[in-house]
């Protein structure tokens, strides 16, 4: 041995070669590592007991230990104000809409809001809104549906009495015809309003492919006994080889449907409502004509309002056709359009977006 430090132990540490190794020397545990030079031919060995290593891990663990835990009640109160502070707002939110009625649908009131719910806060008082306007607009439907319907029921129960009492057979059949147009009227309008519940309760329709051509031979040919017993003639001209529209074949139908028997119920005898269809850029348009008196210009701007009948509406209807025909095409994302013909009557444009290939 050449040298040694002073509290190195007699001897040599370890018996390996090179590299780290433990060796017990003089009843102690020691950490030793040895490099050796073959070139000088000197070996050395550098080694640290290990109740030392042990001693110093400890020593620097529990100074790192003691300030943590002593900082560690205050980090946690700290965090647990911030995510309180934080999260009150959704609180406050949560219990206003809690607290609420089913009938309060009022924008929500739970104090000012931080930059990250202000959109929910916006999107919720939206939907309250829609929800709103769509509960007004079903408590008018109601009060509206059960005025109109009372009006023709009356009127055959009156008409029933009096074809009971009559005296004559001719009293009697006059009283029971205006029974039938009663029914007639009747089960008109609860058609009208079951497809009126039907549209309002569809989702989106646009995603369908429709075949126009037999939506329009369907409509002529559901109404063509009604256009006969009115002395009118319906004429309906579909080019062959048009293409498919975007759609739903059902929605398209009530809207042609509905607008179609407006036309014959606007019509006088020897009239002709013409049904023609016409391809104008992305899209197919089915203009049905009549040669009736037409909307007066005052009434356009609410023509197809629900319930609403104008000055030149025909005898017997309900004001539901064409609010019907309304919210229809705007199912299957097409459009309606008046326009007074130059000569007489109404044409009545339904606008379809062409199936997209």
């Amino acid at each position: 041995m050449v040298g040694a430090s002073g509290s190195a132990p007699e001897g040599r540490l370890t018996e390996a070669e090179t590299g780290y190794s433990e060796n017990v020397v003089d009843g102690e545990r020691w950490r030793v590592y040895t490099e050796v030079n073959e070139d000088l031919g000197v070996r050395v060995m550098v080694g640290d007991r290990l109740t030392v290593r042990e001693r110093l891990v400890t020593d620097v663990t529990r100074g790192l230990l003691i300030p943590a835990l002593a900082i560690l009640p205050v980090l946690a109160g700290l965090i647990w104000l911030s995510v309180g502070q934080g999260l009150a707002p959704l609180y406050r939110m949560a219990n206003a809409l809690a607290a609420r009625s089913a009938d309060n649908l009022e924008p929500i009131r739970a104090g000012p809001l931080p930059a990250e719910l202000r959109p929910m806060g916006a999107a919720l008082d939206a939907l309250f809104a829609r929800v709103a306007a769509a509960r007004d607009r079903e408590r008018n439907f109601s009060a509206n549906a059960a005025h109109e319907l009372k009006t023709p029921l009356s009127g055959i129960k009156t008409q029933a009495q009096v074809a009971a009492m009559a005296q004559d057979e001719d009293s009697r059949r006059h009283a029971l015809a205006q029974i039938e147009r009663g029914v007639a009227r009747t089960d008109r309008m609860v058609r009208q309003l079951l497809e009126l519940a039907s549209v309002d309760g569809a989702a989106s329709a646009g995603g369908g492919v429709t075949d126009l051509g037999k939506v329009l031979a369907s409509v002529a040919s559901s109404l063509e006994r009604s256009a006969e017993a009115n002395g009118v003639e319906l004429r309906c001209r579909f080019p062959k080889g048009a293409p498919m529209v975007q759609g739903d074949a059902v929605m398209a139908t009530v809207a042609v449907r509905n607008v179609v028997e407006n036309a014959i119920g606007a019509s006088s005898a020897g009239d002709v409502v013409d049904i023609r269809v016409e391809e104008v850029a992305d899209a197919l348009q089915v203009q049905i004509l009549d040669e009736g008196p037409g909307i007066v210009e005052a009434d356009r701007s609410r023509i197809t309002e629900r319930f609403f009948r104008g000055n030149n509406a025909p005898e017997g209807g309900s004001g539901l056709g064409l609010s019907i025909t309304m919210a229809a095409m705007q199912q299957i994302g097409g459009t309606i359009e008046f326009r007074r013909r130059d000569t007489r009557g109404e044409q009545v444009t339904l606008t379809f977006k062409k199936k997209v290939i």
